[in-house]
């Protein structure tokens, strides 16, 4: 993503004697230093090495300007890099405090049209109108309450570091049944200052629960689909983010593991999986006061433990691992910049899934920078798992978007999540279709005559349908349906198929008028 022109304009040349170190960028410890957003500008692309260990949040398409977050110690190393920089906002948590709503100005609110029913309402979550750990926990009871047959109470996936809990729900017509349907994972929170990407789970996970049984996507995936929710993975570091900003706005990333034999505190989460943990220093450090610290050991914190038991016990056909911001859809791999064999798959479902918010898509190493030992990484290259870092919000959003920005995120990012639901099994959709004058045969459809139907199909799902149907339907009563539906056979995810061989057809009436209008609708779905 390109930076805004304001910060741009705010850079000043500070250039120092260049010493090509690898050194890491510290993470804010227990002194409580100022964190930092910094414009990082060059005459030439930055690289991943120039960067290594910063904690980026956005990057310009050609590479010349990137904005980091650095604290004291973090300035200085990026004056001994000889880097270029301006500091773009000096103080991150009073400044993303200064745009939430204060406890007052909650209380006010009015209640939104969806959530309405939990306490607080969506949106209006003590901590600036985001959930803290404590009310995320009393919304899951209260929805497991209130939708008893479609969603389970909350399940304990293990403990954090901390001793609290990692919950979990599951959202299926037969929730307390592991059926045999396609499963799917939303979890957010590794990092703990990223709570706009819980608040948009949460809004998918609202919008299934009251819309089904009268919206048909939504009757659809609770139906066909076993959808399960992880709000918070990081409770401790969000839990020590609410302690120290109780309105909002606190900066804290990591966990809250003592790191024995140095002051700074945490491990990244999202660094300390086990598939390609530690494959180079730039993707993640070894170093305990960084930001993107990978910990002692592969899966050495107790919450990714947690997260590989829950991903080993489930076949998720697709998931999202989510986090701000960006604006960006990160497919992998994250450790290198090799396309995955099945990228063309990730690019089918990314176009789809963005259509509405339109965020790029692409590979994470390529599209943002270089991460190793991650969620999603471990979820296609371990578990055959689909899964995508989606990075809500755009750089006037930050970590802790304005409190009017709540719902529209979530709003603006829900098909989205849909659509990802959908691929996590089979996904049908009509592509083309063809009417073949069957009587005369000059093309012209006349009264008595029979039409066949051709429809062209494709599967963008992660499963294979072995129920495909090609259908046709009507209201007109100066049509009658010959062949109303047929069947597409077996059909593998991420391929096409049409009715060809056996095709749909319909009879227009002898009698009806010349220039008459009649609708006929067409459709590709599974018998259910």
């Amino acid at each position: 993503m390109r930076l805004p022109p304001s910060a741009v304009l705010l850079c000043m040349a500070l250039v120092m004697s260049f010493s090509p170190v690898v050194a890491q960028q510290p993470q804010a410890t227990e002194s409580r230093d100022t964190a930092r957003l910094v414009a990082v500008t060059s005459d030439v692309p930055l690289t991943a090495v120039d960067l290594a260990g910063f904690d980026i949040v956005d990057s310009a398409d050609d590479r010349l300007s990137a904005m980091v977050i650095a604290w004291s110690t973090g300035l200085a190393e990026l004056q001994q890099r000889g880097l270029t920089f301006s500091i773009v906002e000096d103080d991150l948590e009073r400044f993303y405090a200064s745009r939430l709503a204060t406890p007052e100005e909650l209380a006010e609110m009015a209640a939104p049209s969806g959530g309405s029913t939990i306490t607080p309402p969506f949106g209006q979550g003590s901590m600036g109108g985001y959930y803290v750990f404590d009310e995320v926990v009393a919304v899951l009871d209260q929805l497991a309450a209130q939708h008893p047959t479609i969603m389970t109470t909350k399940q304990s996936l293990g403990l954090s570091i901390e001793g609290r809990d990692l919950w979990a729900v599951k959202v299926s017509d037969n929730p307390g049944v592991d059926e045999d349907e396609p499963e799917v994972r939303f979890d957010s929170l590794h990092h703990a200052r990223e709570p706009a990407a819980m608040q948009t789970q949460l809004f998918f996970l609202i919008w299934l629960l009251d819309n089904y049984g009268s919206d048909p996507l939504a009757t659809y995936l609770v139906n066909e689909r076993e959808i399960w929710f992880v709000p918070v993975v990081n409770p401790d570091g969000y839990e020590y983010n609410k302690r120290n900003n109780p309105n909002g706005g606190g900066m804290w990333r990591k966990n809250r593991r003592v790191n024995q034999g140095t002051s700074a505190k945490g491990v990244d989460l999202n660094r300390n999986y086990p598939f390609q943990w530690g494959f180079d220093n730039i993707g993640s450090s070894p170093s305990p006061s960084s930001i993107t610290y990978r910990g002692p050991g592969p899966a050495s914190e107790p919450e990714v433990v947690a997260m590989i038991a829950f991903m080993a016990a489930h076949d998720f056909g697709t998931a999202l691992s989510m986090h701000t911001y960006s604006d960006v859809w990160l497919a992998p791999l994250g450790y290198t910049s090799t396309l995955p064999a099945n990228n063309a798959d990730y690019n089918e479902v990314g176009a789809l899934a963005t259509a509405v918010n339109g965020y790029p898509y692409g590979p994470g190493a390529v599209l943002l920078y270089p991460a190793n030992g991650i969620t999603i990484d471990t979820d296609h290259g371990v578990y055959n798992t689909m899964s995508w870092t989606p990075e809500i919000g755009g750089p006037s959003d930050g970590f802790w978007p304005a409190t009017n920005k709540i719902i529209p995120l979530a709003q603006e990012n829900l098909e989205a999540l849909q659509v990802t639901a959908l691929a996590g099994g089979p996904f049908l959709r009509a592509t083309g279709l063809q009417l073949i004058d069957e009587g005369d045969g000059d093309g012209i459809f006349e009264p008595g005559e029979t039409i066949a139907v051709i429809i062209s199909g494709r599967n963008s799902g992660a499963g294979t349908s072995n129920a495909a149907t090609a259908s046709l339907s009507t209201t007109s009563p100066d049509l009658s349906l010959v062949t109303a539906s047929v069947s597409l056979g077996s059909w593998a995810g991420f391929s096409d198929a049409d009715n060809s061989a056996t095709p749909l057809r319909f009879q227009i009436d002898a009698n009806i008028p010349t220039g008459a209008s009649v609708s006929v609708v067409v459709s590709v779905g599974e018998l259910g």
